[in-house]
């Protein structure tokens, strides 16, 4: 049961680690200027838009998980 679960399970959630990993922090890595350059300029957008994302990020998780994933 447990082993099982673990290896289904973990195994797809470690791939999609290793491969999205790696592109968010060149992603990142890319857009650090550009944010940076945001919160300077426009704090209230930087904040208004982070939030945003993290409400957006909430929400779907709540919908992943009340659908059984």
């Amino acid at each position: 049961g447990f082993v099982a679960w673990m290896v289904a399970e973990g195994l797809i959630w470690a791939g999609l680690g290793a491969v999205f990993f790696p592109l968010g922090y060149l992603v990142g890595e890319r857009l650090r200027d550009r944010v940076l350059g945001l919160r300077l300029t426009s704090p209230g957008f930087y904040y208004a838009a982070s939030g945003a994302i993290i409400a957006c990020c909430w929400v779907a998780s709540a919908f992943a998980i009340a659908g059984g994933y």
